[in-house]
């Protein structure tokens, strides 16, 4: 820093201009804002006009090398820039004295001995706090030093930005929110309030400390009452039970509002499962957490945070049986326990009525809902698996053997149903859907109409294409609805049951 000597002429400026004015280290200027800050704690000599702030570089130059030692608050440190020191403490260039602007080393208050007019020896303690000249005598060497103590405490908790404040919380109280103020600053740019509204909004109130086994209990109470309105089926009622027993067991006595996706993940994927069976798995789970949700037994859906997967479909055309196999399994059926089973499988195979006897709708159709002298057999919403009403062409090989079995002698469920339904799918080598997926695909074959297979069969014709459809032939489309009792050919109109009705009243479509 050049020295400024006392008799150039002043010339007022503002901070900029005081900032590059000559009278600090080349490349060590201190910023504006330290320039400000000294000014505003009368560090360094400044004239106002109105509004406006001006500086005399002389007088502050001169006001550096006399008396300011040391800058006001350690906060200055790091926004000012000083030379390099010598062994001495000071730096020299071109033989002008710098001041040291630090106060490293250096203690704020110091204690002095004085001479009161009395005579009497007392202590005072001096120091600059922010600005403000700090000057108390005491007595006593004791209660000076108390004093300086208090004061450099008081320094410090300043410097940590402590301060005193009236407020109705507890020590606790506000502990816990100095925590939770540095907690939210680490973590994220919210103010605590958003925190506190997001709490209380998806905090759960009542019951939030929920044991699984009671809110399974419930959940299960809901479902069944869903049930008995038939909103579903006993098969999902069968399902759900199923699924949440097992959750139970795996999960013993543990509170609802504890789970998480972490955790539900190894339940998930226990037994290495196939896709599919996950998703299946996780749904179940998801409905139920859902409901926990609704009843604010916890605050978010824990299975939102399981993967997802999603399938590639590669479907080929349904499984189906041919028209010899079809008249192959007729004719078993005739000699098997009397024809028990005869309008059980001739309703499946040859009316594609969904064939499941325990839920399905075989296992809700009444005799009365088929009317041979109608030609139409009545699918009521009780019995639809959609719940929605269809009718159904008897076909004339249909009314055939439904003549030849007829339903007063033959029920629909015959006893033993299971075992012999078992025991006749074994034979042939069936699946579930095979019978149903025979007759849309047979219809569709003879008719050359996929909008009335999925009119006779409850589907939509997007359904019918996607998962039903094996197309067959016009040809085999005859043979197979050419299928009557007391023939195993498929092949012309000869059968024995042919000339005792006439059945032109159930013609073809």
């Amino acid at each position: 820093m050049e020295s400024v000597s006392s008799d150039k002429p002043s010339q007022f400026t503002d901070v900029v201009g005081l900032r590059f004015s000559g009278i600090f280290p080349k490349g060590h200027e201190p910023s504006v804002a330290s320039l400000r800050n000294w000014a505003k704690r009368r560090h360094i000599p400044y004239h106002k006009v109105g509004h406006f702030v001006y500086f005399d570089p002389v007088e502050v130059a001169a006001h550096i090398q006399t008396k300011l030692r040391v800058t006001p608050s350690e906060h200055d440190i790091a926004v000012v820039a000083r030379p390099a020191l010598s062994s001495s403490g000071t730096s020299e260039p071109n033989g002008v004295h710098l001041p040291r602007w630090t106060r490293i080393g250096r203690n704020p208050f110091t204690i002095s001995e004085f001479k009161n007019p009395s005579g009497a020896i007392g202590f005072r303690v001096y120091g600059m706090f922010y600005g403000v000249r700090i000057r108390r005598n005491f007595k006593t060497m004791a209660e000076a030093e108390a004093e300086r103590q208090r004061l450099e405490i008081h320094r410090l908790d300043t410097a940590n930005k402590f301060r005193p404040a009236v407020t109705r919380l507890t020590d606790q109280q506000l502990r816990e929110a100095e925590v939770a103020f540095q907690f939210i600053g680490e973590k994220s740019s919210h103010s605590l309030m958003f925190f506190l509204e997001h709490a209380l909004a998806h905090h759960a109130k009542a019951g939030y400390q929920k044991l699984l086994s009671e809110a399974v209990t419930e959940y299960l109470a809901s479902k069944m009452k869903e049930h008995e309105r038939t909103i579903i089926s006993e098969a999902q009622i069968v399902t759900v039970t199923r699924a949440m027993q097992r959750f139970c067991e795996h999960f013993p006595e543990q509170p609802v509002s504890q789970f998480s996706g972490e955790q539900l993940l190894p339940f998930l994927e226990r037994g290495s499962p196939s896709l599919k069976t996950y998703n299946n798995r996780r749904s179940l789970i998801f409905n139920f957490f859902k409901y926990a949700v609704r009843h604010c037994w916890i605050a978010e859906n824990p299975v939102d945070r399981t993967p997802y997967y999603r399938i590639a479909h590669r479907r080929g055309s349904a499984k189906t049986i041919t028209a010899d196999r079809a008249a192959e399994l007729m004719g078993y059926l005739e000699n098997f326990q009397g024809g028990a089973l005869v309008p059980y499988f001739a309703l499946c195979l040859f009316a594609g009525i969904r064939p499941c006897f325990r839920w399905g709708e075989m296992s809700r159709l009444q005799p009365e809902s088929v009317m041979l002298e109608t030609g139409a057999i009545h699918i009521e919403p009780s019995v639809s698996k959609v719940k929605t009403k269809r009718t159904v062409t008897i076909q004339p090989n249909l009314a055939a053997w439904l003549s030849a079995y007829p339903l007063s002698r033959f029920p629909v469920l015959p006893i033993n149903l299971g075992e012999t339904h078992r025991e006749v799918f074994a034979k042939f080598d069936l699946t579930q859907d095979v019978l149903r997926h025979t007759f849309i695909s047979m219809f569709v074959g003879k008719f050359r109409s996929v909008g009335e297979a999925a009119l006779q069969a409850g589907n939509s014709e997007d359904v019918i294409r996607k998962f039903y459809l094996d197309l067959k032939s016009p040809a085999e489309g005859e043979r197979f609805f050419s299928i009557y009792p007391g023939s195993s050919k498929t092949t012309g109109t000869t059968a024995r049951w042919l000339h005792r009705t006439d059945w032109t009243q159930f013609s073809e479509l």
